[in-house]
């Protein structure tokens, strides 16, 4: 083979060898930046996102603490500005008894998005279900569901976070998604309502 020849080839090598080289640092770069970008970009959907579900908190916060405040006979004479007649007293009582039930019945049927719910459960143990919107067979009753790959119980997490966060926080685990007997990850808010020591959570599913 004459020299030049075999110059010619190991030029040609050389360049083939550089190109693929600066090629798969580039993609490289390219696969780095592309991460980053998708990594920003969920951590600022996820941040929108917990805006949203605190929204929807305070909102049934409001709610539950407008019900508690009008719980008594006279501070819905007060509020309503009822003057205090026998002809009245019955209406004053059954909406005084019935208060907090309408407000939470409201709360049961609340939908937002495409699977968003609230549910209202105890602060402390056993952490009894208040009201669930998604499942209403759930109220009434203590329940313990493990975050997956862990021992700890989703509401001891709820507990746990709320008393970290000085009173609502964060919590990721996975839950059953409405219609299917499928747990998917779901990120969710949670506040405490101190008077009556409930947690009233909502949270929306990330599988998509």
């Amino acid at each position: 083979m004459k020299l030049r020849t075999k110059l010619t080839l190991v030029i040609n090598a050389i360049l083939i060898i550089s190109i693929l080289v600066v090629a798969s640092v580039s993609i490289y770069q390219f696969r780095q930046a592309f991460k980053q970008n998708i990594s920003e970009y969920r951590a600022e959907a996820i941040e929108t996102t917990l805006s949203q579900l605190k929204d929807i908190v305070n909102i049934a916060y409001s709610m539950i603490d407008n019900s508690y405040q009008l719980s008594s006979p006279d501070a819905i004479r007060r509020r309503l500005k009822l003057e205090i007649r026998d002809t009245n007293f019955q209406s004053i009582m059954f909406i005084s008894v019935n208060m907090m039930k309408i407000t939470l019945s409201n709360l049961r049927i609340l939908r937002f998005g495409v699977d968003g719910y609230l549910w209202i459960n105890e602060f402390d143990s056993p952490y009894k279900v208040i009201m669930h919107g998604s499942k209403p067979e759930m109220e009434g009753k203590s329940h313990v569901f493990y975050i997956e790959g862990t021992n700890n119980n989703v509401y001891e997490a709820f507990h746990d976070t709320i008393v970290a966060g000085s009173g609502s926080g964060r919590v990721t685990y996975d839950w059953y998604k409405p219609g299917t007997n499928e747990k998917i990850p779901k990120i969710s808010w949670v506040r405490l309502y101190e008077p009556l020591g409930w947690v009233i959570g909502t949270g929306v599913y990330i599988d998509h």
